[in-house]
């Protein structure tokens, strides 16, 4: 499948095509002994204390591109070589002027991706999030609506005398790309055993977590990257 350039990343490109060649230096350097990260803000504050002359917005914005790329490149199993090829002839396909290669800039600009695709943190970082989200089905969101049924008696026009309580459970997934939802009833008792489900999971996401760690592996921890 042809490379096709995301509208929210082309930004990114245009500030990495812009920047000069020290700049360039500079943040590739900076990428050296960085700790792989999921997100573009948290592998930016490790980079941006040693980069001068590039703003932490700009960076995010860069970062979050070649991630987006490399995810590009982890699905069809690409060479740096290859996916730089493919950045360069999507971006000439866009007509969009600010990102437009003349052919003396091209084959310099393919060389400047080329060096980014081979850091091995955003290689990392791309290939745990197609990790993570390499299912059918992808959690999004959830909430819990509730409220309060009334239970009439044999005779509907005298007021009930009783009552129960419902909470609706909305679960929202990603499913081939696309945003769905599923509505799930429940009763008080379902809300106990749902909290006793994930306090389970709490307890064996800290138990692996500990025996990661004493292997000397990364872990990679969405949660305790979350800038927001």
């Amino acid at each position: 499948m042809a490379l096709t350039i995301p509208e929210r990343h082309k930004s990114g490109l245009i500030k990495l095509l812009r920047l000069p060649d020290n700049l360039i230096d500079q943040i590739i350097s900076a990428f050296e002994g960085v700790t792989p990260k999921f997100f573009p803000e948290a592998l930016s504050v490790d980079v941006i204390s040693k980069v001068k002359g590039v703003s932490s917005a700009d960076l995010i914005e860069i970062i979050n591109a070649l991630l987006s790329l490399n995810s590009h490149r982890v699905h069809a199993d690409m060479s740096p070589e290859e996916l730089a090829g493919e950045v360069v002839g999507a971006m000439l396909e866009t007509g969009i002027e600010d990102i437009q290669l003349s052919k003396d800039n091209q084959e310099a600009f393919k060389q400047r991706l080329i060096r980014f695709f081979n850091i091995e943190p955003l290689l990392i970082a791309s290939k745990a999030t197609d990790v993570l989200q390499s299912h059918e089905n992808v959690f999004c969101g959830a909430r819990i609506l509730t409220d309060v049924r009334p239970v009439f008696g044999s005779d509907p026009s005298v007021a009930p005398n009783a009552a129960v309580m419902v909470h609706m459970l909305n679960l929202s997934y990603h499913h081939e790309g696309q945003l769905k939802e599923l509505y799930i009833a429940m009763d008080t008792l379902d809300i106990e055993v749902l909290r006793e489900v994930l306090d389970r999971a709490d307890l064996k996401s800290q138990s692996l977590k500990s025996l990661i760690k004493r292997a000397g592996v990364t872990y990679l921890d969405p949660y305790d990257e979350d800038m927001s």
